[in-house]
């Protein structure tokens, strides 16, 4: 939780102004004592909301929002190894490859007979530094390696597609590939330290059923997960 002294700091506004946010222009926030304290998530989404960037730090600070105790790490193969549903495991591509993030390589090529959105495994390993995108009401998703891993219920409709579908899905097949380009630009921006920010584009995306739409875009860097970025959009309706 964020003070209004914190506020100030990180946004570089007067704490007056911060204090003004909260009360008049609806930032959320709940009073400990006689301070007010907001939250991560509350203020990203308020300062979108008046077109103010939003500050790396704000970003940095988001994989420890919504989180729950890391297990040590293990690849799906031996997570599974002692359970039954690990008799396949040896005929897996992903474990003849030695794929670490199992996700990314879903479909024909794994033998896991269920969504990762229903993996325990998904769940014990990968949720805990992207599970605050499920509290933003825009939509929003975490990107790695150009393959998502995970978005939220927003970022679903916009792509045409069920929540549950989105994890492990390839950047190319939701974005046009007249834009493909921006967000490979992107990506290597952001990975080789060149933006303390958001970087924004307008693209085009095309949803399930092959309508191209227009979408604000904007992506920063994650620190966990490490070469993660969030990612939010907002459709842009023709007048």
């Amino acid at each position: 939780m964020l003070s209004v002294l914190d506020i100030s700091q990180i946004c570089d506004v007067a704490r007056s102004t911060a204090s003004y946010w909260i009360t008049s222009k609806g930032l959320p926030a709940r009073r400990s004592g006689n301070k007010f304290l907001v939250s991560t998530q509350d203020l990203i989404i308020f300062l979108e909301s008046i077109n103010r960037p939003i500050p790396q730090a704000l970003v940095e600070g988001l994989g420890g929002v919504f989180s729950h105790p890391l297990k040590p790490y293990q690849n799906c193969w031996e997570y599974w190894q002692k359970d039954s549903q690990g008799k396949d495991c040896w005929n897996c591509e992903v474990q003849r490859n030695q794929i670490n993030e199992c996700f990314t390589f879903k479909g024909t090529m794994s033998m896991c007979p269920g969504e990762c959105s229903g993996c325990q495994y998904f769940f014990d390993h990968y949720t805990r530094n992207i599970s605050f995108i499920h509290q933003m009401p825009m939509a929003a998703a975490i990107i790695k390696d150009m393959y998502i891993w995970s978005g939220n219920n927003a970022w679903a409709e916009l792509c045409g597609t069920d929540i549950d579908k989105l994890i492990g899905l390839g950047i190319e097949e939701i974005i046009h590939p007249e834009s493909i380009k921006v967000v490979i630009n992107f990506s290597k921006k952001l990975k080789r330290g060149e933006s303390k920010g958001f970087l924004k584009s307008k693209v085009c995306f095309e949803n399930g059923n092959g309508k191209k739409i227009t979408i604000n875009l904007a992506m920063a860097s994650l620190k966990e997960p490490k070469g993660a970025y969030f990612a939010i959009a907002e459709q842009i309706l023709s007048r």
